[in-house]
């Protein structure tokens, strides 16, 4: 096998990764739309099971749920029009025409799309903490808010310590493919 053929294979396989990378982004922000959506739909129609008075939420509280869903369903929203366009790119280019503009615009997207999954997750964490404080109280009061809110924040940690190397490692990939 000649170098240039090396060369060739080891595009190819990059260029692979990066579209794995693209569908996992996809795919990532279809399942958390759909508990955006199930979120918002649960979330008006259920009663605290909070006894404690000074322990009820308030209208606060699930305004701003609403506003958390919505800004969490627009980052997703961006990322996977991002990642969407971005295949589409890798499809119809295929490395024909790569000027500085075209390069700098695709990494930005992809920068872009990563960073939309990331802030729509974290406005889905808080909503549902949110949607826990409206079920089982607010956190101020200690309880089963407390203990719900701090499973979801660790998990939620844990979730994005084992995939965010994995996006940085498609960066990379990105930045390679130029």
């Amino acid at each position: 096998m000649s170098v240039t053929e090396d060369k060739a294979l080891s595009s190819t396989t990059m260029l692979s990764i990066y579209k794995e990378g693209l569908d996992d982004i996809i795919n990532i922000n279809t399942l958390f739309t759909s508990a955006v959506f199930i979120g918002l739909s649960f979330s008006n129609t259920t009663e605290t099971l909070e006894s404690r008075e000074e322990c009820k939420p308030d209208t606060g509280i699930a305004k701003r749920l609403v506003i958390f869903e919505v800004l969490s369903f627009s980052f997703f929203l961006l990322s996977t029009l991002l990642a969407k366009t971005l295949k589409l790119h890798l499809y119809i280019i295929k490395n024909k025409n790569n000027s500085n503009f075209l390069l700098m615009t695709r990494r930005l997207m992809l920068v872009t799309a990563a960073v939309g999954t990331i802030a729509g997750c974290v406005f889905l964490t808080l909503s549902l903490i949110d949607v826990v404080q409206i079920r089982l109280g607010k956190l101020t009061c200690t309880g089963s808010a407390w203990i719900a809110s701090g499973f979801l924040v660790a998990i939620f940690a844990l979730a994005l310590i084992f995939w965010l190397p994995s996006l940085l490692y498609s960066q990379c990939i990105a930045w390679k493919l130029g």
